[in-house]
């Protein structure tokens, strides 16, 4: 896998688990690591359109070195039809 790809890889497989473990490893070797659901993320950032700090938030989710979202609980594939595109 090259840098910037992104595995779709099936439920209930371990994937969070394994993205953790790769976070702990992450800050053994001294590097910031932050793990959120991405809906958490989502939500977080919205709040801030609300209270005009969304760049504040982003810059705080940008911040470590290595961010993992977890894909909990989001569709894995959004479907898109013609009317949603038109």
């Amino acid at each position: 896998m090259r840098a910037g790809q992104v595995p779709w890889i099936t439920v209930g497989v371990g994937k969070s688990h394994v993205a953790q473990a790769l976070g702990h490893l992450a800050i053994r070797h001294g590097a910031d690591a932050r793990f959120l659901k991405t809906s958490r993320a989502l939500a977080h950032l919205a709040g801030g359109h609300a209270d005009h700090t969304w760049h504040k938030r982003l810059g705080e989710l940008a911040r470590p070195a290595v961010l993992i979202l977890d894909l909990s609980g989001v569709p894995s594939r959004p479907s898109v039809t013609a009317a949603s595109v038109a």
